[in-house]
């Protein structure tokens, strides 16, 4: 079975509410959810070592996924639960005889029609108030397609359009040569763009499904 990866950082997950992101201020995962990078050096892409993590409870993120199923993985802590619905239904977290017991399977959804879905996960929080839900990433099933067509658009393509915060930033997006982190097959370049610009952008156009 076919399968891809969607990382927390990305664009397409919804999270309520919003993730912190004030600058020198050390996010409280009490009030809202709190983004953390793993990365050891500035030479490691952040997206390979982040994750979200909140202990709110009644704290929410969406995901939109074409496919026939998903994993999420992440971590739960002292009696911290959660709740999930896949298009309006309320499903299980699919796990049973103690599987995910190491703390890194959330949930495992499956036998789901191949169209598009929506995810909503709630947090519920436990007795202890020291208890946090950390999401990683998830893992999109799409059924048994034999082959995928993609391209691999470089960070420096000129098919790429990016945008600064505000006129006074120049130069907003730095460039960085080398990274240790794993990139797709296929690709030969190890070099990448990163800004800490608040509002920096990345525009791209591209005809897919």
């Amino acid at each position: 079975m076919k399968n891809f990866t969607i990382d927390d950082s990305s664009p397409v997950i919804r999270y309520t509410p919003n993730p912190t992101f004030a600058v020198n201020i050390f996010p409280d995962p009490l009030l809202n959810w709190s983004p953390v990078c793993g990365a050891i050096d500035a030479s490691e892409r952040c997206d390979d070592h982040s994750a979200h993590v909140t202990g709110l409870d009644g704290a929410k993120f969406a995901l939109s996924f074409f496919g026939t199923g998903i994993n999420l993985f992440g971590n739960l802590t002292l009696g911290t639960t959660f709740s999930m619905n896949i298009d309006g239904n309320t499903v299980s977290n699919g796990l049973s005889g103690g599987e995910g017991a190491d703390s890194q399977i959330l949930a495992k959804v499956s036998g789901l029609s191949p169209a598009l879905h929506t995810l909503i996960l709630t947090v519920k929080k436990g007795e202890d108030i020291r208890g946090l839900f950390t999401f990683d990433y998830a893992q999109i099933l799409v059924g048994n397609a034999t082959s995928f067509n993609r391209t691999v658009i470089d960070a420096f393509s000129d098919q790429l359009r990016l945008g600064p915060a505000e006129p006074r930033y120049l130069e907003s997006w730095n460039r960085y040569g080398g990274y240790n982190a794993s990139v797709p097959d296929g690709v030969n370049f190890s070099s990448f763009r990163a800004t800490d610009v608040m509002g920096a952008n990345v525009y791209a156009a591209f005809k897919g499904g």
